[in-house]
């Protein structure tokens, strides 16, 4: 299951890492993609934990260098956060974070040199009771803590505060902020941990147990990064489809009458690519019938959009008035493709009673 989530990790490191080089570069998107990779790489080494620790000759060093690598992502992260709630971040206050990690590292280091746990590997270090390895994993709890606390916070306030509904900045920040309070609740169990190995017990269940929900978050921000791009493309297609799905039977009636409106168009592409071509054309094919399609005058009682789908059903032997003329001119696209799929709706009621 971590090897999954380390995949997951990746790609979502990697989208991060593609955006910060395709776009232009600002403080909060490069904190954010090196707060990605860092967490990536401590996943990577932690699971190729005991290989690297043969290749190193030492045990347990790979989880120390796994704690380095997020130690370093919780740094960028709390510059990120900081860039979040403020446009501009004082180099002061980035130095103050960069002095913060810079000395929970040389804690971890130091403690780490110190433990008991170079002789073997240790699945759980706290086996190796002694101060050194309790100082060792209460610095890493406490920084990490500090990080999710700030981050769950963060993720809830500015999904409040949000102006305009995204969906995929919804998704994201709920899934951000799930996987925060996970991680926070497995860090409760670690140090549930900690406590019942300091009282003379073995907390090595309750260690394990936090462990193996590990991967949960891990995955949870991950697909919370991977959202921001894959929801507004799924949102895209099926606002994209819905609206074929809506204009086809007047546009195939329109269509079917009026052939000379018909587009030679091969649409290319990706599955959205071709998807918005069919449905563009579908609107300017349909919007030039309208405007050479031949219909009465409304009858009382009997709306505009009405009228023209049931001139369009039925047929009209009138010269001097045409759909389009019945139709309101918006000064929006919106407005107008709005005016389009009502009227399709009404034709596509209309078809379907007289059938």
């Amino acid at each position: 299951m971590l090897v999954g989530a380390a995949v997951v990790t990746w790609a979502a490191a990697l989208y991060r890492a593609w955006l910060s080089w395709s776009q232009p570069r600002t403080l909060w998107r490069t904190s954010f993609t090196a707060v990605m990779v860092a967490v990536a790489i401590a996943l990577t080494i932690y699971c190729a934990r005991r290989p690297l620790d043969q290749t190193l000759l030492s045990y347990n060093v790979a989880g120390l260098m796994s704690r380095l690598a997020i130690t370093i992502g919780i740094g960028f992260l709390l510059v990120y956060l900081h860039a979040l709630r403020s446009p501009t971040v004082p180099k002061s206050a980035v130095a103050l974070y960069s002095a913060t990690t810079g000395a929970v590292a040389a804690v971890l280091i130091g403690s780490w040199a110190a433990a008991p746990f170079h002789d073997r590997e240790l699945e759980d270090l706290l086996a190796a009771r002694s101060n050194a390895t309790t100082v060792y994993c209460v610095a890493y709890w406490s920084f990490l803590g500090l990080a999710l606390g700030l981050t769950a916070r963060t993720c809830l306030r500015r999904r409040r505060s949000a102006n305009e509904p995204d969906l995929a900045r919804e998704t994201s920040l709920i899934l951000s902020a799930s996987a925060s309070i996970v991680a926070l609740l497995i860090l409760a169990l670690w140090s549930s941990s900690l406590v019942v190995n300091l009282s003379g017990e073995r907390g090595a269940a309750i260690n394990r147990l936090g462990d193996r929900l590990l991967p949960l978050p891990l995955v949870l921000v991950s697909l919370g990064v991977i959202c921001l791009l894959v929801v507004p493309y799924v949102t895209s297609l099926i606002t994209t489809w819905r609206r074929r799905r809506t204009l086809h039977p007047l546009w195939l009636a329109l269509v079917a009458r009026y052939p000379d409106v018909h587009l030679q168009m091969a649409p290319r592409g990706g599955p959205l690519t071709r998807l918005q071509v069919q449905v563009e054309r579908m609107i300017i094919e349909t919007l030039d019938a309208l405007r050479i399609a031949p219909v009465d005058e409304p009858a009382d009682g009997v709306s505009r959009l009405e009228s023209v789908a049931a001139s369009i059903e039925a047929g009209s032997d009138r010269t001097d008035l045409r759909a389009a003329d019945l139709l309101e001119c918006f000064e929006s696209r919106d407005s107008d493709l709005d005016q389009l799929a009502k009227l399709a709706t009404v034709y596509k009621e209309l078809h379907r009673a007289s059938a």
